[in-house]
């Protein structure tokens, strides 16, 4: 019989990409899940939402007792942020750019603020003396939780007072579909505008950060039970 050997490659690629994909399914889906968002809920409602999962992630790699517990909470908060601030470049922040001169100023503010959140973010990654990291991740967080009480107190406000409700759940769809595909780590090199670049950049990082999920320690819903934010949103 004839020997193909780019068919035989092809066959080989393809068994791996399944074996990938399927070592992904198994992954806990307590770090791979929307953290109980619902497909009904407006841009605003899904944006504050995902502040909270970031203050708790935070505040769960405070409580941890050891190194090992508070790296995979750094890790999840990584995965969480990197997520986040692309969906909200890709539409919070490209409906402020349509809201005239003081949307404009809105956005690129928020760009700003993404751009240096980045940066640091990557050097912290980088970062092998624990102590020199934990205080860094701490002043971090400080400038983040800044920046997300803008968003709330500014961005958001001045969003839901000029766009339908209508519009905003549609907007929300938006921002679930650009979460799911987005990249898993920061990446500064990649620029927040135009939208389009982003977007495309993103598609081909995206993969190689999912497959280095795989491979990467997070929390187990199994292990730790639920976040803070879960509990308090039972009673």
């Amino acid at each position: 019989m004839f020997y193909n050997p780019i068919k035989k490659i092809l066959e080989m690629i393809t068994s791996q990409m399944f074996k990938v994909w399927r070592g992904l399914s198994t992954l806990p889906r307590f770090y791979f899940s929307t953290g109980g968002v619902t497909g009904g809920q407006d841009l605003i409602s899904k944006v504050i939402e995902d502040h909270r999962k970031l203050e708790d992630y935070f505040t769960n790699y405070m409580a941890a007792k050891n190194e090992e517990d508070s790296l995979k909470w750094f890790n999840i908060f990584i995965w969480e942020i990197s997520r986040h601030v692309i969906a909200e470049e890709q539409t919070l922040y490209e409906l402020l750019d349509t809201q005239g001169e003081r949307g404009k100023f809105l956005s690129n503010r928020s760009r700003e603020d993404h751009m240096r959140m980045r940066q640091i973010l990557q050097d912290l990654r980088n970062e092998k003396d624990h102590q020199k990291f934990d205080k860094q991740f701490k002043e971090t967080f400080m400038d983040l939780a800044e920046h997300l009480n803008y968003e709330e107190r500014e961005d958001l406000p001045f969003l839901k007072e000029r766009l339908t409700e209508d519009q905003l759940l549609k907007a929300g769809k938006a921002y679930s579909r650009k979460e799911k595909l987005a990249p898993t780590r920061p990446h500064p090199a990649v620029p927040s505008k135009p939208a389009s670049l982003e977007i495309a950049l993103g598609i081909l990082l995206a993969p190689v950060d999912k497959l280095r999920d795989i491979f990467t320690a997070f929390p187990n819903k199994d292990t730790t039970g639920k976040t803070s934010h879960e509990m308090n949103r039972e009673h």
